[in-house]
């Protein structure tokens, strides 16, 4: 397997292994989970985004790294009908 950028301008990692880019062949369920500790903003962003696809009701700690990194993030959620209580 050759890696390859999947961006379609010049990509700024060139020469490297391209771990910021995945493919994901599906389906994939995804299955909400208890509990989830947010441990960076990035991450959290990411756990977000798996959370509101999930399947079920997903609790997220942390969400202050969030709040602090995305302006309005917990409106702009909610106005994309994600139910988000705190």
């Amino acid at each position: 397997m050759t890696p390859r950028c999947l961006g379609e301008a010049a990509c700024r990692y060139r020469d490297k292994n391209y771990e910021h880019s995945a493919i994901i062949l599906g389906p994939t369920p995804f299955t909400a989970t208890a509990s989830i500790t947010i441990p960076d903003l990035r991450a959290g962003l990411a756990y977000v985004i798996a959370a509101a696809i999930a399947r079920g009701t997903s609790t997220i700690m942390g969400i202050h790294f969030l709040e602090r990194g995305y302006g309005n993030i917990v409106p702009r959620l909610a106005a994309m009908n994600l139910k988000i209580e705190r």
